[in-house]
């Protein structure tokens, strides 16, 4: 994944160790840093302006339904979601833990969240939570 970054970003302009890029919208700069097997796309709105963001990219795998793992996981509950991901999962004090992935069902995640019912109860769970850890 890293060539790929690097072969896109190297496109661009560079000033000041920022890449440059020209939109419809303004002039960005962005900084790559990386850590682990993810790298993070700082970007702002060049002259320090009101617009900063970090970008993630994590490499990822996607398998289809006829993946679906079945050993100690319920059937997908979203039909219209198929896919899975495989992601890396680091691990802190283990030597090579880039080797270590973990699974993903984050289209089925969002499609259950976006419902207004599932919204309500997790936010009444985080602010329950929030609560409770308050000093």
């Amino acid at each position: 994944m890293e060539s790929v970054v690097t072969n896109a970003l190297n496109e661009f302009d560079q000033e000041n160790g920022y890449y440059i890029l020209n939109t419809e919208y303004g002039t960005f700069q962005v900084k790559v840093c990386k850590g682990g097997p993810a790298f993070t796309l700082k970007v702002q709105e060049k002259g320090g302006k009101d617009i900063e963001m970090d970008i993630d990219l994590v490499p990822c795998f996607v398998f289809g339904k006829e993946m679906w793992p079945v050993n100690g996981f319920k059937p997908n509950p979203i039909s219209e979601k198929p896919e899975f991901f495989i992601v890396p999962k680091p691990l802190k004090d283990v030597n090579n833990s880039v080797k270590y992935w973990r699974l993903s069902f984050q289209e089925q995640e969002k499609s259950y969240n976006g419902r207004k019912e599932n919204f309500e109860a997790s936010d009444k769970a985080n602010q329950e939570i929030k609560r409770q850890l308050r000093p």
